[in-house]
């Protein structure tokens, strides 16, 4: 157990690193360190520094950094219990047929929406 906490702890610093890192590159170029005292001023109820700075990080692109982080645990928590289900540590999304199924669904959804946008040009020429 005291074996995992170094492991843990270092986890976590690099967590809070690649968060930090993301927050930092974008279209407006923002320095590391201006992120770092945003969240901090934030963190602690203090008025940010640059306004400009803090509404960027935290309207665009910690949103972003989040459901990425989230989307990330789904795919990773998916794989850990179709590994559990199928008791195979190799078990992969072609097993079932999941990547077959999904392929399937794309086709179909680009089928509808093709012929959908089908009819709305032909009755919009109709009408105007």
């Amino acid at each position: 157990m005291t074996k995992n906490i170094p492991l843990s702890v270092a986890m976590l610093l690099l967590l809070i690193a690649s968060i930090l890192i993301a927050a930092s590159h974008g279209a407006m170029a923002i320095e590391f360190g201006n992120v770092a005292t945003s969240l901090w001023h934030t963190l602690t109820g203090q008025p940010p520094v640059n306004p400009v700075i803090s509404q960027i990080v935290f309207e665009l692109r910690l949103p972003r950094i989040i459901l990425a982080f989230i989307a990330g645990a789904g795919l990773a928590l998916s794989g850990a219990i179709l590994q559990l289900v199928t008791r195979n540590p190799l078990a992969d999304p072609y097993l079932f047929g999941i990547s077959a199924g999904a392929s399937f669904g794309a086709v179909v959804l680009m089928t509808v929406l093709s012929s959908i946008s089908m009819l709305v040009v032909h009755y919009r020429s109709y009408w105007c």
